[in-house]
This record gives C-alpha cells, structure tokens and sequence, in this order.
C-alpha cells in the first residue's frame, strides 16, 4: 500500500529503475504509483522475476529476521528505531539510536559499521527495508518484523526526546 511513498523516500529521483514483479499487469499498476510521483524513468520489468534472476546465476543476499526475545545483553546489538519522529513520541527502546528510513541513506557513515543493529518500525515493513540497506552497506543487521515497537511492553519503553 505504501509502495509509492518508500519510492519517493529511497530511490533516487533520476536513476533508471527496473521492477521486479509477478506479472506485466502487474508492472503497469507500478508503473502508474511511480509515475503519479514523477517517477518516469522506469526501463520496465524483469521478465519471469526473482525465479528467472535465480535461474540466470543472479546473486541475491539474505539476512535472519530477528524478535524482541532476541534482545542481548546492551552493546552486543544496537535498536535502531526507523519509524517516523511523531511515532517515536509514543515511546522508544532505551538506548535505541532513532534515523527515520528516508533519512537511513544520508546517515549510513554516522552509523557504527562494527555494530551489529536491530531494526525496528511499527510493523516490520520499514525494518525490512532498512536492514536491507544496512546489509548492502556492509552494516549487519536484523529486522524486527513481528509486531515491531508496539509489542513492546509500554513499561519497557521510554518517552523520546523528539
């Protein structure tokens, strides 16, 4: 639902962009999100997807999701809260270091490249993509993708200064 908005926040507002999806259907629906944000410099979609990218030799990377239970000892991972400013309002991980996932591009350097990271959001989505970009960075990193920050008990949380 929120594919257009993580577009506009992350991809470069002139890069070439090919898609990845299930169907050409499918690309014209994306597309059209991209266009309608100004996004016109799609070159069009990988024929087959990730299983035709697979069956050509195509490199893909992975990383382990991760859940709250996972939590060390404080130092041996960092929370990285990626949620928007207002939502840090309702409470944040002690400690945690707060980069909302548009800004991630332009704070990779700031980040501890020695640190291994637990990425978190309000439902996963937003950690997911921020792992991903810590993870392409060389910056180890986990999603939090069950449930995210509100699973949290709210006495484990601590007001924000934001």
């Amino acid at each position: 639902d929120s594919f257009a908005a993580y577009a506009g926040w992350l991809l470069p507002f002139d890069a070439p962009i090919v898609l990845v999806v299930d169907s050409p259907e499918q690309e014209v629906d994306v597309r059209d999100e991209l266009l309608r944000i100004g996004f016109d410099h799609v070159l069009g979609h990988l024929a087959g997807g990730m299983e035709a990218w697979l069956a050509v030799g195509g490199e893909t990377s992975r990383y382990a999701t991760a859940s709250w239970e996972e939590l060390g000892e404080p130092g041996e991972e960092r929370v990285l809260d990626v949620r928007q400013p207002y939502e840090w309002r309702d409470g944040i991980v002690p400690g945690s270091e707060l980069v909302f996932v548009a800004d991630l591009p332009a704070a990779l350097e700031e980040l501890d490249r020695d640190a291994r990271y637990l990425v978190a959001c309000r439902t996963g989505v937003r950690a997911a993509i921020a792992a991903s970009l810590l993870d392409a960075a060389g910056i180890r990193a986990r999603p939090v993708v069950d449930g995210g920050v509100p699973a949290l008990p709210a006495d484990a949380l601590e007001p924000a200064e934001v």
